[in-house]
């Protein structure tokens, strides 16, 4: 059985085929909420270092912000700052298109 790091067990496809519809509703529920949680602790991660760092060190934040993207598997739009998939050609909230070299760099 396979597990994330933060202990939710993975699922197969075929285990999942077999769920019934509210199953999987309630399943798809749980993981935005996961993922919700997950972008307010980036997010208060780069509030710290924003507040904590000289402004100099530009180039800290931004490798800083790379470093989460691949972790989490997430960039920030830069128009809205929405936190999407790095596959997304457009911002799901605000419909910009996503900086191409960016998603190459997580």
């Amino acid at each position: 059985m396979k597990y994330l790091p933060n202990g939710q067990q993975v699922y197969t496809d075929s285990t999942m085929k077999s769920w019934t519809k509210e199953e999987l509703v309630k399943y798809v529920r749980m993981c935005e909420r996961n993922i919700t949680a997950l972008a307010e602790r980036v997010e208060n991660q780069a509030k710290l270092l924003k507040e904590n760092t000289h402004a100099n060190s530009a180039s800290k934040i931004q490798s800083h912000w790379r470093t989460i993207g691949n972790i989490s598997g997430f960039v920030a739009c830069d128009k809205c700052g929405y936190w999407c998939g790095t596959k997304s050609k457009y911002c799901p909230d605000c419909g910009a298109e996503m900086d191409e070299e960016e998603h190459n760099n997580v």
